[in-house]
């Protein structure tokens, strides 16, 4: 009974926990990298902002708004389709010890 009650709700849980804890170490890794290309980066939008005032450069800011729109769409689908992965997975696995145990009653 007790190894049911393990794979059923407790395992499927801690994976789902591993997968996320090892996605969360992967972002704070990207983090501290692009921290260090934004330093860069406000370097040189100084100077792109500087070159636009004067007339030198078309403004173009309402695509990064568009950029971050499609990057925060594709994490958001990733996370749903862990969840939906992890809800089969459970589901799958009563049915499984459903079957068994109706096997073992006939």
């Amino acid at each position: 009974m007790y190894i049911f009650i393990i794979t059923v709700f407790i395992l499927p849980f801690l994976l789902a926990i591993a997968i996320l804890k090892n996605r969360e170490n992967i972002a704070i890794k990207n983090i501290s990298l692009t921290k260090n290309e934004e330093a860069h980066i406000d370097e040189e939008m100084i100077i792109h902002q500087a070159l636009e005032r004067a007339g030198a450069l078309p403004s173009h800011h309402h695509q990064e708004k568009h950029l971050h729109k499609i990057n925060r769409k594709k994490i958001s689908i990733y996370n749903r389709s862990l969840l939906y992965t992890l809800g089969y997975l459970i589901i799958i696995v009563e049915i499984w010890y459903l079957y068994l145990l109706i096997s073992k009653l006939i």
